[in-house]
């Protein structure tokens, strides 16, 4: 099996395990509204509430370099597409500080993802890490009151 393949099969996995409730499914095929195509999503997670449904579509990366701005980009497209709900991007190696402004502002969660092996455990123990990037966006207003005589130093 690929290495791209487990990737994507432990990321379904470890989003399966997150989200009980949902239905998640590996290697899915979305038809596409505005290219009335097949759209193959790497992994899909469904689910209802409270009389609505979700969707929330997963791309994974294992490239070993940090994912840039055309890689979010593409997926912007997808999500379009298919009219998920929510769009999430896991990659191995991370990303660009231009792909982070990218998601936030298009409201997609970027993942890392690392499958965490040693050679003394044994071959069937693996332990996957997840974690989620935030770039924070942060403004500071500030008020000042001066009287006749004050300093600033």
């Amino acid at each position: 099996m690929a290495r791209w393949t487990e990737f994507e099969q432990l990321a379904a996995k470890i989003l399966a395990e997150l989200q009980p409730d949902a239905k998640v499914e590996w290697n899915d095929h979305i038809r596409g509204h505005l290219t009335e195509t097949d759209r193959q999503i790497d992994v899909s997670i469904r689910w209802s509430d409270q009389g609505s449904d979700y969707l929330t579509i997963v791309q994974a990366k294992d490239t070993g370099t940090p994912a840039d701005i055309g890689v979010v980009d593409e997926f912007v497209s997808v999500i379009r597409d298919v009219q998920a709900n929510r769009g999430i991007l896991v990659c191995r190696s991370g990303f660009s500080s231009a792909a982070h402004t990218y998601a936030r502002n298009c409201g997609i969660s970027l993942i890392n993802l690392h499958d965490a092996q040693s050679i003394n455990w044994s071959r069937e123990l693996t332990i996957p890490i997840l974690w989620t990037e935030l770039t924070p966006n942060i403004s500071l207003d500030v008020v000042a009151h001066f009287e006749a005589g004050d300093t600033i130093p």
